[in-house]
């Protein structure tokens, strides 16, 4: 498991790990990579350092507690990586009937419908009806994004009230389909991170308030509080914001202003909004243990709606792919952030977070029980171990025609079908957003 301790309980042996986050993000973390020494942690302590996440399977705190259930990252594999990516290069290239024949369906893992889709779960539109819509959305959001920034960006008015129609149409597509908006945060480009990341944060947290059981005119509101949490960052020099390295405290200064100067863009237009989108802008750095910033707040004084944004923030911050990094992929982020209980957030909220995504979020690339590789295609938050998944690559890399299996089901020869192993799509060279549909 990966966890963050404060620098004052950290111990010679301990292995750091690097999570990607940035200083501005995640203020005085010492984030170097490597085992530490004594020596090491008197200078962190020196130098101003608050802590640090650790893998706590490896180093001193190794099998000092049960682990709790994680996903291995195709731990133990013995194959040649350049080899099984040429195979796997070719089972996808290959031409593949238009029909799945019954001997393939049988050894991937159950039948296939006519276009070897499974049925949708119920309550939920066809993932590809629902991403016709969920495109054209994701296009004009990041439009609107832009245009946001920029104004406030050059000190002009925003226009706030477009945001309805945008958020009343995010609302829509969760209503219909979670996956079609989540699987679109894949298609991403790092040089857009400060549009996409607006989007994406309100993307996630209507479908987490959505899973909260908040009601239709509070997903409005909380969607508005995500969507604007950042607004105040347009006004921060963008070297300042983009800085890979530790802030000067005068940087950083900079940096922790940018909840109140959103809140005073939104006040300066001299119109009604609502109190929960204020706070949630204002607040969503605030800590459940008191360490965010600016005021400190603890516990059950930050107000709802910012520690909710202040989770899906981190989460997306950490899957994000920048000019300068690499994301996490899915189920390491979610490791990073149930390491973060306690501390950072209410244990409660990590794990409704945790089985609201799933254990294999949306895009997933996963090794099956019966060796087919699969894109998990859709979230099952009352069974969080059996998502619907796209079978693409059948055993022993078998090219095959791709379909759906709805893993909670219980389909496969003999014994049902299950994950077993969680693959990392960049070192395969696959694309799970093509296999979505």
């Amino acid at each position: 498991m990966i966890k963050e301790y404060p620098v004052d309980e950290l111990k010679p042996g301990m292995v750091v790990v690097d999570t990607g986050l940035s200083w501005a993000e995640r203020p005085y973390l010492y984030a170097q990579p490597g085992v530490l020494s004594e020596l090491q942690i008197a200078s962190l302590r020196h130098e101003g350092y608050a802590s640090a996440f650790i893998d706590t399977d490896k180093g001193p705190l190794a099998g000092t507690r049960p682990a709790p259930p994680t996903v291995s990252l195709e731990a133990g594999r013995a194959a040649d990586l350049e080899t099984e990516k040429r195979l796997l290069a070719h089972a996808l290239r290959v031409d593949r009937p238009t029909a799945l024949g019954a001997g393939d369906g049988a050894e991937a893992g159950g039948e296939a419908g006519a276009e070897g889709e499974a049925a949708p779960r119920a309550g939920k539109v066809p993932l590809r009806v629902a991403l016709k819509a969920a495109q054209s959305l994701y296009e004009d959001s990041i439009a609107y994004v832009r245009a946001f920034l920029k104004d406030a960006r050059l000190g002009r008015q925003i226009a706030y009230e477009k945001s309805e129609a945008l958020v009343e149409g995010i609302i829509d597509s969760v209503m219909q389909n979670e996956d079609a908006l989540l699987s679109l945060r894949r298609v991403r480009d790092a040089d857009e991170y400060t549009y996409t990341h607006c989007l994406h944060v309100t993307v996630l947290a209507t479908v987490f308030g959505r899973f909260l059981g908040l009601p239709r005119g509070r997903l409005n509101t909380l969607a508005k509080a995500a969507l604007f949490h950042d607004l105040g960052k347009a006004r921060i020099p963008a070297a300042i914001l983009h800085k890979a390295g530790r802030l000067s405290e005068r940087e950083f200064a900079q940096v922790r202003s940018h909840p109140a100067l959103g809140v005073e863009t939104i006040r300066a237009l001299g119109r009604t909004v609502p109190e929960e989108v204020l706070r949630g802008i204002a607040e969503h750095h605030e800590r459940y243990d008191g360490s965010g910033y600016p005021d400190g707040l603890r516990g059950e004084a930050v107000a709802p709606f910012a520690a909710v944004i202040g989770v899906v923030d981190v989460y997306d911050a950490l899957t994000s792919e920048r000019v300068y990094r690499k994301g996490l992929l899915a189920h390491e982020a979610l490791k990073v952030i149930y390491g973060m209980r306690e501390r950072d957030f209410s244990p409660l909220l990590i794990d409704r977070f945790i089985k609201c995504l799933g254990i294999y979020p949306v895009g997933s690339l996963v090794r099956l029980s019966n060796e087919c590789i699969a894109v998990a295609s859709g979230s099952n938050s009352g069974r969080p171990l059996e998502p619907l998944v796209r079978v693409i690559i059948g055993p022993k890399l078998k090219p095959i025609q791709p379909h759906s299996i709805d893993l909670a089901l219980g389909e496969g020869d003999g014994e049902p079908l299950r994950v077993v192993e969680v693959l990392d799509h960049r070192r395969y060279g696959i694309d799970p957003a093509q296999y979505m549909v």
